[in-house]
């Protein structure tokens, strides 16, 4: 039997979003290895779990959350080359920005635009998070993780389906490491690209906020969600501190410490303003957990 020493009541949630807003979470599970998560799995029934990465895209409501949160410690972060040296071997705790500068040091190309994308690698691996036309899908081998019975399993590349901020990774799989592809180059390529994503985000997107980063899905390659939203109006909406970012409306600037109520409420409002204007339903990049 696993030993409940990392089980944790009463977790303060604005602590572990970027957004900085929630409230409690009841019952919070740390895995600190992959025996510790798969015996914890195995003993608990499977009802309302859900697993946090680092939370750069999550929104947690006021009143918490009363399921079960799992989350993997420290020890799921690492980088290192395969025995075969073919493959790029990663933790899914280790962040996205770690990955790019191992990549950099090491003459390794592909991975120069995770360094404009917050949070960990298996929260960009299941929403195939991506920028500039860039995306978790061109560099995936394979995933290795624990279904919610707590069985190992390995996806190839051949059974994942990659679509625009999506994939088929079901959501009863807690990812555990990931294989990338290896490209090598120069490090002077390498630093070239990776500074021209850098310059393009700092350019274009707010930084040093608490945000949750893109709140809504573009509707197509053509429409872009911050021309509906400053189209409709929606950019200088303010509901008690909940508003957008002045430098991309389509970024929450919760620097005001608004409730998540009044987020929620932006939100549903630019979705109503935006869908009498253009008939376009905005669908949410960001992800709202909770309870209601």
């Amino acid at each position: 039997m696993y030993q409940q020493v990392s089980n944790i009541k009463n977790l303060d949630l604005k602590k572990y979003c970027w957004i900085g807003t929630g409230g409690l979470a009841s019952n919070v599970f740390i895995a600190e290895s992959e025996l510790h998560l798969s015996n914890y799995l195995k003993n608990k029934n499977k009802k309302n779990f859900f697993v946090l990465g680092s939370g750069s895209n999550i929104l947690f409501r006021d009143k918490g959350f009363s399921g079960k949160l799992i989350k993997l410690s420290s020890k799921f972060r690492g980088i290192n080359y395969s025995s075969d040296k073919k493959y790029l071997v990663c933790g899914a705790a280790s962040l996205k920005k770690e990955l790019s500068y191992f990549a950099l040091k090491n003459n390794i190309t592909g991975f120069e635009f995770l360094s404009c994308i917050p949070g960990n690698l298996a929260g960009g691996v299941i929403m195939n998070a991506g920028c500039f036309e860039h995306e978790f899908s061109q560099i995936i081998h394979e995933i290795i993780g624990y279904n919610f019975n707590g069985f190992k399993k390995i996806i190839p590349i051949n059974k994942l389906k990659f679509k625009y901020r999506k994939t088929n990774i079901p959501k009863n799989f807690v990812i555990t490491q990931i294989k990338f592809k290896i490209k090598k180059s120069s490090y002077d390529n390498v630093k070239h690209k990776m500074n021209n994503f850098i310059k393009k985000k700092t350019n274009s997107q707010p930084e040093k906020i608490k945000t949750s980063g893109s709140t809504f899905l573009n509707p197509s390659n053509k429409v872009k969600a911050w021309e509906l939203i400053k189209g409709a109006g929606c950019d200088k909406l303010n509901f008690n501190g909940a508003k957008f970012s002045d430098k991309h409306c389509n970024f929450i600037d919760n620097s005001l410490n608004a409730e998540s109520k009044n987020i929620e409420k932006l939100i549903s409002q630019t979705i109503e303003k935006v869908k009498i204007k253009y008939n376009i339903k905005l669908r949410l990049e960001i992800k709202v957990i909770g309870d209601k």
